[in-house]
């Protein structure tokens, strides 16, 4: 196999060998975000008992069939049952029972009369309507049946699934395991943030940069350092990450500023996949597996970290979670303005997406704006152009990939 791949062949090598992680179990609110690792159905009816909707009476309908205004059905009242309580046992059955917004139906009950639609007379209730079976009341098991599922594995658990599993009592949730993600930035130049920074020093954003994008998309940062360009250094720092799911490293902007990273995961014993590819950015690109785990070596430009993460990185992430990689993605947009390119590469152009009336339209950067340390306001999307395209006409639909949601 050749080294240079194309996006396709990149994405699939890369996909292709990510795996589920296992599960583990968290609190009910620590699975927001997450996705269920198997199967959960339903412990018990929902809800558990005939629940009233409203204030009224407890009644068998079929009673009260012949009420009318001018010839009312007069019941009398057997108790009272109050939000909370048990529905108990009725000393008759005959008559009707005086109920509240949440109260406990007996089952011999099958509705709950309007409080407009009668008189209390104290002992007794006059009632000039007959209900039908089920008025104003929530039979059992109406939302859930036990055994039924409520939530199937893969399911990605958002609020709504926070409401139908606490309404059953649920307290904890098996899920499928955050990957934990080691992120090493090289760079001679670089100062951690936090210490002095000497004369001839940057500050190694790049860590932040690439720590912000994991936690983002669902995985857990670990370890991260900043280290020198010499591949010893690098090498104490990929050894120092044995343990993690998915390491992440980035530094240097061309094939030779990336040297130290190569050397550094040869000498680890790491399998290099492939080292380059045939699209933009991203030149020298490069997805190794140490160990069984995934590497990815970005460049270490703010620009390459963004494309390359969103298109690469965060699939993959989102792949060990377990949750379902979305094909819908890309979105179609009109080009805001001509957009004259060179063929023969395939490109991601960084852009402003915008939303219209009809859909979208779409700006494309001819170059990224601030060295590429850019606002969400500032820059959204990618605009895929095909490696055949020369030239694109304002008005034309093209394709773009949100960075995020717009």
């Amino acid at each position: 196999m050749g080294t240079v791949v194309s996006f396709d062949e990149a994405k699939a090598h890369i996909l292709g060998s990510i795996s589920v992680l296992g599960a583990e179990r968290v609190g009910l609110l620590e699975s927001l975000g997450r996705t269920i690792a198997s199967d959960i159905v339903a412990p018990s009816d929902l809800p558990g008992f005939n629940l009233a909707m409203a204030d009224g009476w407890a009644v068998q309908s079929r009673a009260l069939a012949s009420a009318s205004p001018s010839v009312p059905v007069e019941m009398e009242v057997e108790c009272e049952i109050l939000p909370g309580a048990p529905a108990g046992a009725v000393p008759t059955g005959s008559g009707c029972i005086r109920v509240h917004a949440g109260s406990a139906v007996p089952d011999s009950f099958d509705a709950v009369a309007d409080e407009g639609e009668s008189k209390d007379a104290g002992r007794s209730v006059a009632f000039r309507r007959a209900p039908h079976p089920g008025d104003r009341m929530v039979p059992r098991g109406a939302h859930f049946r036990e055994g039924d599922s409520i939530a199937g594995r893969g399911c990605f658990v958002r609020p709504e699934e926070i409401n139908i599993l606490s309404a059953f009592g649920i307290e904890n949730v098996h899920v499928v395991a955050r990957p934990k993600v080691s992120v090493i930035v090289s760079g001679s130049e670089l100062a951690e943030i936090g210490k002095e920074a000497g004369p001839g020093k940057l500050w190694g954003s790049n860590l932040y940069h690439a720590l912000a994008r994991v936690a983002a998309c669902g995985g857990v940062p670990a370890k991260a350092c900043i280290t020198g360009d010499d591949p010893e250094s690098i090498l104490d720092a990929i050894r120092d990450a044995s343990g993690s799911d998915l390491l992440v490293t980035t530094g240097g902007t061309s094939e030779a500023g990336n040297e130290g990273v190569v050397q550094a995961l040869k000498s680890a014993g790491a399998d290099v996949i492939f080292s380059q590819t045939s699209f933009r950015p991203g030149k020298t690109f490069m997805f190794c597996r140490k160990d069984g785990i995934p590497v990815f070596c970005l460049p270490g430009s703010p620009r390459s970290i963004t494309a390359l993460f969103h298109l690469f990185v965060r699939p993959s992430i989102m792949q060990m979670t377990g949750r379902s990689l979305r094909h819908d993605e890309e979105v179609a947009a009109i080009l805001e303005k001509d957009l004259v390119t060179q063929p023969g590469t395939m490109k991601f152009l960084f852009s402003k997406l915008s939303r219209t009336v009809s859909g979208f339209s779409v700006q494309p950067l001819r170059d990224m704006p601030r060295g590429g340390f850019v606002t969400s306001d500032m820059v959204n999307a990618l605009t895929v152009v095909p490696e055949d395209v020369a030239y694109l006409k304002s008005g034309l639909e093209v394709s773009v990939i949100p960075l995020h949601e717009i």
